[in-house]
């Protein structure tokens, strides 16, 4: 049965029929995988076909129908074992990430490719030759190449670009504040001091993408020395004094992503520039989102809801339930919270957040009653209560009749005024 495979790969005369070998095996079960994926190998480095060669045409969308991404996949499995020189890797790299697009997966071959450039010292020295002669075409795996290099010879490669930081090339300049950032730090931590204190000087620099870069490289060095994270915070609070459309999302990201590890003060910060975010930026409103989300839970609650509370005050035109669906669906399940936010919006929240409370009402009285949280108002002051109460009847009343009922029912037993009780029954 698995000798056809061998007679299959070596009766290939092109790139097609060899990646029709290989997708039509890998859809069998995985001793075929298994099988493949060696002979594959093998015959390669036996000159007997170039697999290399033959991924470096794979076209996305695929001529004949295979699925691009589990041929890629096949790829990924078996490029640390490769033989190639470094060019003809990273021209293979470079062009089927271009094709995945912007498919979230576009950059999962890119660790491999790193892996494979540690495991030969004659490749990264190749790869580094490739990528500072002049007029390289390697630009794009500069993050790659550095990260491999910093692994074996810090020194060399984080000095590469340091020295590139102050490149009169915006772009160049960048992608060398991006190369640090891919830098484990954890692994040559002498170097980041010099290497904040470069990416500090650079932010001098007016340009929104090298900023937005710079922001993400600063916050992973940080991490990693305690001892420069007070400077680092400061230079980060700079960038986001009068940040534009790059640097907000990289802000957001940073929220989304990283939230546990933001320190307090800064945490403060990318709150507050956060609700200066264009209605229009989208992507940027997603992360915010998730990053909200996430905070929700945390014992910064309150952080949370006042910066709700905030934006639906200063950004009317913002529609809230709308941009905050993660949050919500997140608020939904913690029914403690649920009625402590349903209390707190409709007590004093704007019309934005009593709509998006009386959501949450339709949602969750499904699974059982709602009712006031007593922390979020005096119980025994009339004109809460009633207030509390009116409200209620005008946002869930028409669509929520029982809701209503029950919300009112909790102010009613949570409160000793008299003068309230008389006018609620």
């Amino acid at each position: 049965m698995y000798p056809d495979i061998r007679s299959q790969l070596l009766d290939t005369s092109t790139d097609e029929e060899l990646i029709s070998v290989i997708y039509n095996t890998t859809l069998k079960d995985e001793a075929h995988r298994e099988i493949l994926r060696g002979l594959v190998i093998e015959l390669h480095n036996l000159s007997q076909f170039d697999v290399v060669g033959a991924y470096s045409h794979l076209e996305n969308p695929t001529p004949s129908g295979e699925d691009f991404f589990l041929l890629r996949h096949v790829f990924e499995e078996i490029i640390l074992e490769l033989n190639s020189s470094a060019s003809e890797m990273m021209q293979c790299i470079m062009h089927l990430t271009k094709q995945a697009s912007n498919d979230l997966s576009s950059g999962a071959l890119l660790p491999h490719f790193v892996n494979w450039l540690v495991g030969d010292e004659s490749r990264l020295n190749e790869a580094f030759e490739l990528l500072v002669s002049e007029d390289s075409q390697f630009g794009s795996l500069m993050p790659q190449v550095i990260e491999a290099g910093s692994r074996t010879n810090p020194d060399k490669y984080i000095n590469y670009c340091i020295n590139l930081l102050e490149d009169d090339d915006i772009e160049l300049c960048r992608k060398a504040i991006f190369s640090i950032g891919r830098i484990s730090f954890r692994e040559v931590s002498k170097h980041t001091k010099v290497c904040a204190s470069a990416v500090s000087a650079a932010v001098e620099r007016d340009d929104d993408r090298l900023r937005a870069t710079a922001l993400k490289t600063l916050f992973h060095i940080c991490r990693s020395d305690t001892s420069i994270v007070k400077d680092t915070i400061e230079v980060i609070k700079f960038l986001l004094e009068a940040p534009e459309e790059y640097t907000l999302h990289a802000a957001a990201e940073l929220f989304a992503w990283e939230l546990t590890e933001i320190p307090e003060a800064l945490l403060v910060t990318l709150l507050e520039k956060l609700q200066k975010t264009p209605i229009l930026n989208a992507g940027t409103w997603e992360f915010i989102d998730q990053g909200i989300r996430k905070l929700v839970k945390t014992e910064q609650q309150e952080k949370a809801l006042s910066f709700l509370e905030e934006l639906a005050m200063d950004v009317p035109d913002l529609d809230i339930f709308k941009t905050f669906k993660s949050t919500y669906h997140s608020l939904l399940e913690d029914r403690k919270l649920v009625n402590k936010v349903v209390t707190r919006w409709l007590l004093r929240g704007r019309a934005s957040l009593k709509n998006f409370a009386a959501k949450m009402i339709l949602q969750a009285s499904s699974v059982s009653p709602i009712g006031a949280d007593v922390d979020e108002f005096d119980p025994d002051s009339p004109i809460h209560v009633v207030f509390l109460a009116r409200k209620a009847i005008g946002y869930f009343f028409l669509n929520e009749g029982n809701s209503a009922t029950n919300f009112i029912l909790s102010l009613m037993n949570s409160t000793s005024s008299k003068d309230a009780l008389n006018t609620l029954s």
